[in-house]
């Protein structure tokens, strides 16, 4: 039990007093060449802190929405794969029934030329 006097609420209250005291003593009883780089550098580090952390955070948004898209998109992925499978299946007969058909003329042709060429 803490007491009537030391609960949260009088620990709310308090804090801004407190830190314009702390911040008081600090600059009354630390150069300002020292404290003055120290704060700047303090600050830098959370900064930097802040800026790694949203990188984090934003890169693991990313990755979760690229895995959801990719989850989402797969009955439509496997579809058109197959269709395109399909089209090159397709694709290939005609053309091997083409390649076929020129062959076959090419023979009819060597035939014709030789028949003729007997008869004459």
């Amino acid at each position: 039990m803490g007491g009537i006097f030391f609960n949260q609420e009088n620990l709310i209250l308090s804090l801004p007093l407190i830190s314009v005291c702390t911040i008081y003593a600090f600059f009354k009883y630390v150069p300002l060449q020292f404290g003055v780089p120290a704060v700047i550098g303090v600050g830098f580090f959370f900064q930097l802190r802040a800026r790694i952390l949203a990188r984090r955070a934003e890169k693991a948004q990313n990755e979760i929405d690229e895995s959801l898209v990719k989850d989402l998109t797969a009955d439509e992925d496997r579809a058109k794969a197959k269709a395109e499978a399909k089209a090159t299946k397709k694709q290939n007969k005609a053309q091997e029934q083409l390649r076929q058909r020129l062959a076959a003329e090419k023979k009819a042709g060597v035939r014709g030329a030789g028949a003729e060429g007997t008869g004459e």
